[in-house]
This record gives C-alpha cells, structure tokens and sequence, in this order.
C-alpha cells in the first residue's frame, strides 16, 4: 500500500516534468508569457486557495516558518564555512544558491499535496512562501546584489500568503463565488509549474561534473539531515513534520538558475547542479517519502 501511495505521489511529478522536456525537444515556445500567468496570477492564487479550504492552528504557522528558516541557516553556514574554508568562497559564490534553496514550488507543492492531501498542501505553502521571501531576500544578498527585499515585495504571492493566513488564522468563510474562481486559476499552477521546469532543463549544460554532483548531493542529503534536526529541535509531527523533511530534500530549485545568470555568478556551474539534482531526486525522492510514509 506505501508503495503504491509512493508510486502514486512521485510518478505524475516526474512524467509532467518528462512531458515540459519532450515538448521543449520538438518545439520552441517563448515561455514568458507562461512564467508570468505563473507568477502573478496562478500561484498567489494557489496560495490564497490552499489556506481558504483547510484551517492550521497558529503554533504551526510559525513552526513551519522557523523550521523553513532554520534549514536555509544550517545549510548556509555549512556550505559558506566549507567555501572559506577552502578559499573559494569569492569564485564560488554562485553555488551557494542551489545547497540552500530547494525547489519548494515546482516539486515540492504538487508532491506534498499528492503525499499528504490538503492539510500536507497547507503546510507546503507556508513553507513554500517563507522560503521564496528567502530566496528572494537572503539568496540575492549572499551573490552581493542590491535589491534583495524588494523582489520579494514586488510577488502578489506575498501577499496572497499574508490574506491566507489572515483569513485562514481569522476562520473567515468567503463567498463561493469568490473562491470558486480562485480555486480554478490556482488548479492551473501546479501542472504548469512542472511543465515550465522540464522545458527549462532542456537548455542545461553538465559542467564540471564532480563538483556538480557533489553540490546537488550537499543539497538533498544536507538538506535532509537538517530537516531532520528542525524536526525535532522544534517538536513537529505527524503531517507538518514529514512536509518539512520531503521538503528539507528536495533538489534545487530553477530559479537558482536565474538568478546566477542574471548576476553572472557561475551560471553554468548552477544550472548543472540544478540538472544533476534533479535526476538525483528521482531515486531519493521516492525513498525519501517511503520512509516517511511507514513512520504512520
């Protein structure tokens, strides 16, 4: 039965991603038009209708929060220590990104709601926003970029989240005609997300094989021993719990890949990092949730 729950949850993540790549193979499509339905319509819509249907206590906001937090400070440190330590820190900077920040969107929301149901979703978006404010703040701040806040500020998902919770938080009922609509724009986002993430992973290069390898296995294996300290340093269970550590180690996630190219900081190296954890992920992935499926 885990079995085919593991098989059931992980299999449509990656034939969506499979599909994204076999179309970007046999056919050229300029995908801004997509990544901005993404970003400014179906995702905040995917938040705000995650936290309309399904109530969470006020401890677990701030639990998943903290352990979202929490991971991106452990692996950070870990990987920026090693970097200094070896005097590559400078000439490196761009491969901190894909160790800390995982994909949380792409991978991690359709996974969780697969696994989990609407309670794992939940949970998924908390951690999903804390972790794209991060990104968004944190990430650009480490390539020694100025604007690092303001991206965050200028994503309606911030503030999809921030009414979520409210509402969430407040146990506000709204009308059907109002969250109907919302439920159907947000429907759109996950398949979309997968798609957009197998067409972009046609345009990467391996480079530097060893050193990519071995930052994509710093990613998922540290990402989730960290996970499963959070866990227990912050007393999370049952459903939280097994979101964070799925979540905890994943593989990196694309917009490493942009933001490296935009600021020049080792763009090729971080996209086949990006690559490699990837296809990584697809053997870790499934045991990852097997063993969180058996703890009951």
């Amino acid at each position: 039965m885990i079995v085919r729950t593991v098989f059931e949850s992980v299999f449509p993540i990656f034939a969506l991603i499979a599909v994204g790549y076999c179309i970007a193979r046999v056919r050229q499509v300029d995908l801004m038009p997509f990544t901005e339905i993404l970003i400014y319509l179906a995702s905040p819509c995917l938040v705000l209708s995650s936290f309309l249907h399904h109530p969470i206590p006020v401890r677990d906001f701030g639990q998943v929060f903290l352990a979202a937090l929490g991971i991106v400070a452990i692996t950070g440190l870990a990987i920026g220590m090693g970097l200094r330590a070896t005097g590559k820190i400078e000439r490196l900077r761009g491969l901190m990104l894909p160790v800390i920040f995982m994909n949380t969107g792409n991978m991690g929301l359709p996974l969780n709601q697969l696994a989990f149901g609407p309670e794992g979703l939940s949970y998924a978006v908390i951690f999903f926003v804390s972790i794209a404010v991060l990104h968004y703040s944190l990430g650009i701040a480490m390539l020694k970029v100025p604007g690092g806040f303001g991206e965050a500020l200028r994503l309606p998902l911030i503030y999809a989240a921030v009414l979520g919770v409210v509402l969430n938080l407040g146990r506000v009922s709204l009308p059907n005609w109002i969250v109907t609509p919302v439920d159907l724009i947000g429907q759109i986002a996950i398949p979309l997300m997968l798609l957009l993430l197998g067409y972009q992973l046609l345009q990467v290069q391996f480079k530097q094989l060893g050193l990519s390898v071995m930052f994509a296995v710093l990613r998922i294996g540290g990402g989730f021993l960290a996970g499963l300290l959070i866990v227990k340093i912050l007393g999370l269970a049952d459903t939280a719990a097994k979101v964070v550590i799925l979540m905890s180690a994943l593989p990196p996630a694309v917009l490493n890949s942009v933001l490296a190219k935009r600021y020049n900081r080792n763009p090729e190296l971080v996209s086949s990092t990006i690559l490699l954890g990837t296809l990584i992920s697809i053997v870790t992935t499934p045991v990852i949730l097997y063993w969180l499926l058996r703890q009951g």
